[in-house]
C-alpha cells in the first residue's frame, strides 16, 4: 500500500478540481512504481512507501498539471495534460538522487506503461582517481570530474549524501597534492549532466588515508609499462577497458610462500596489447599508479588461466610422492641412493636431485622418516652464517641461513623439513669452491631458489 500523507494542490488553477482526475493522476504514478518494482528489483523503488505530493505547476502554465511526489530518497514527477480522460497520456519520471537511478516514460489512459528508453546499465566505480573542476557561472551544473590520467574521461559528479556534496564542493579547482582523490560510486549515462553522464559518489579517499582491501572480480584491461623512461616512478599499470580507461597499479598477491607468484607473468604482458582479466583485491592509499594497486590472485588471457610458472619444467618422484617446478635455465640430475663401500660404517646417502645453473648447485636430498639414510650437508667453508628469514616449503617455513665471507654470499643452508611421509634437506652451493674468492650466489638466484621451493607439493595418494 502506498499512503498519501498530504496533497498540497491548487486544483482550480490546474484543472484538477475533480477528485477523480487527481485520483487517476496518482494511479498513473502507481502504475509506473509497480512497473519499476518488477523490471528493476535491484535499483527501483520497492515495498511500502509513504509519499507526499505537491502541485509544482509553473505559474501561468495552462493545459497541463505538474505534480511532484516525494518519499524518502525517491522523487516522482507526473505531468497530466488537461484533456478528456479517454485521450490523456501521463508523462512520468522517477529518480533517486542518492543512487543516480533515473527513469522516464508515460502511462496511457488504459494504464499501460511505456518507457522512453531502456535503463542504461550503470558502471560501478572503485578507486578511480580524478580531480574536480568547476564550470562557468550560469552553467546547469557546478562542476565535473576529470579522470586521471588526463584523457581518461570527464563526466558530471554528485554526492550521495550532503556530507559528500560538501567534500566535492571543497575540492573544486584545488591545486597541488590535494587536488587528486580516489572515488567510489556508480555512473549513469543518458542523464542531464556534463558529457551526458554522472558519477554518484558514495565515498572519497583523499590524502594519506589508506582504504581497506576490497575485491576485484573479473576486471578486464591491458597492462602497460611505465618506468623512468616514461617519466613514471612505477613500473607498470593496469588500464581498465571501457569508456573510461583509468589506471591502477598492478602486482601479484603475496602467496603463502611469501612470494609474488604472478610477478613474472604480469611483467611478460606489459605493452603486449593483450586484454587480460584479473581477480584479487584492491588497495587504495598505497604508493602505486593513481594511488591504488590491484593485487592479482588469478589472471586470464583470452579466457584461459595464466600459469604463473608458465614455461617451467616439472620433476616428479613417484617413489617418494612429491613434485616441483623449476625454470628451464636450470638443468636437473637425479642421484640414486649411494650405499658407499661395504663395511665402511657410513650410512648410505639418500637419493637426491641436483639443479644446476651456471656455477650454482641446488641440492635436494630426501628420504622417508623410517629410512636410515644420510641426507648430506657436512663440510662448511670459511665464513659466518647470517640468518635471512624463512622460505616456504610444502606448508612449512624453513629457516634460511647464508654463509657470508668477505662480503659475499657463499652458501645457503635451509633447516631440514620433516613431514609425516617425507624428510628433505636443501642446500645451495657455488661450485667454484676451489677459487673461493670468486664464489658467490647472486640475490637473483637466491630468489629463484625460494620460488622453486615454493612449488613443492605432495602427490595425492591413491
Amino acid at each position: 500500500q502506498r499512503v498519501e500523507l498530504a496533497i498540497v494542490t491548487n486544483q482550480e488553477d490546474v484543472g484538477l478540481a475533480d477528485p477523480q482526475a487527481l485520483s487517476l493522476t496518482m494511479a498513473a504514478r502507481d502504475a509506473v512504481l509497480g512497473h519499476l518494482s518488477g523490471q528493476y528489483p535491484q535499483d527501483g523503488p520497492q515495498g511500502s512507501l509513504v509519499w507526499v505530493g505537491t502541485n509544482v505547476t509553473p505559474e501561468g502554465l495552462v493545459g497541463a498539471a505538474h505534480f511532484q511526489f516525494v518519499s524518502d530518497e525517491w522523487l516522482a514527477y507526473v505531468v497530466k495534460p488537461v484533456t478528456s480522460p479517454d485521450q490523456v497520456v501521463y508523462h512520468v519520471s522517477v529518480n533517486n538522487p542518492t543512487t543516480g537511478f533515473i527513469w522516464k516514460g508515460m502511462v496511457t489512459s488504459e494504464g499501460q506503461v511505456q518507457e522512453d528508453r531502456p535503463m542504461a546499465p550503470s558502471t560501478q566505480v572503485q578507486g578511480w582517481m580524478g580531480r574536480i573542476l568547476g564550470l562557468p557561472a550560469g552553467s546547469e551544473q557546478d562542476d565535473y570530474l576529470q579522470l586521471s590520467p588526463e584523457g581518461s574521461g570527464e563526466l558530471g559528479i554528485a554526492g550521495t549524501t550532503p556530507e559528500i556534496e560538501t567534500q566535492i564542493a571543497a575540492m573544486r579547482d584545488t591545486e597541488g597534492a590535494g587536488a587528486l582523490a580516489n572515488f567510489w560510486g556508480e555512473i549513469e549515462c543518458a542523464v542531464n549532466d556534463y558529457n551526458g553522464c554522472r558519477l554518484s559518489v558514495s565515498r572519497i579517499r583523499r590524502g594519506a588515508t589508506q582504504a581497506g582491501p576490497e575485491p576485484v572480480d573479473g576486471w578486464t584491461g591491458t597492462i602497460i609499462a611505465l618506468g623512468a623512461e616514461k617519466g613514471a616512478q612505477f613500473d607498470d599499470a593496469f588500464v581498465l577497458s571501457g569508456d573510461y580507461p583509468v589506471w591502477f597499479g598492478i602486482s601479484s598477491y603475496v602467496a603463502e610462500s611469501g612470494l609474488l607468484v604472478y610477478k613474472d607473468a604480469i611483467a611478460s604482458l606489459r605493452d603486449s596489447g593483450q586484454p587480460v582479466t584479473v581477480w584479487g583485491q584492491l588497495l587504495c592509499g598505497v604508493p602505486d599508479a593513481n594511488g591504488c594497486q590491484i593485487q592479482v590472485e588469478r589472471l586470464e588471457v583470452d579466457g584461459a588461466a595464466v600459469d604463473p610458472y608458465e614455461g617451467w619444467l616439472a620433476y616428479t618422484s613417484l617413489d617418494y610422492g612429491f613434485t616441483f617446478r623449476y625454470p628451464p635455465e636450470w638443468s636437473l640430475r637425479e642421484l640414486p641412493t649411494d650405499f658407499g663401500p661395504q663395511d665402511s660404517g657410513m650410512k648410505p646417502a639418500s637419493p637426491s636431485v641436483q639443479l644446476t645453473r651456471g656455477d650454482i648447485v641446488l641440492y635436494i636430498g630426501f628420504r622417508t622418516p623410517d629410512q636410515d639414510y644420510f641426507l648430506g650437508g657436512t663440510g662448511m667453508p670459511a665464513g659466518e652464517f647470517d640468518p635471512r628469514g624463512q622460505a616456504y616449503f610444502m606448508g612449512s617455513m624453513l629457516d634460511k641461513q647464508v654463509l657470508v665471507f668477505d662480503g659475499k654470499d657463499k652458501l645457503i643452508s635451509y633447516s631440514v623439513f620433516t613431514g609425516p611421509s617425507l624428510v628433505v634437506l636443501v642446500r645451495v652451493d657455488d661450485r667454484r669452491q676451489g677459487d673461493y674468492q670468486q664464489a658467490e650466489i647472486p640475490l637473483e638466484v637466491q630468489d629463484q631458489v625460494d620460488q622453486i621451493l615454493g612449488t613443492f607439493e605432495l602427490l595425492e595418494s591413491g
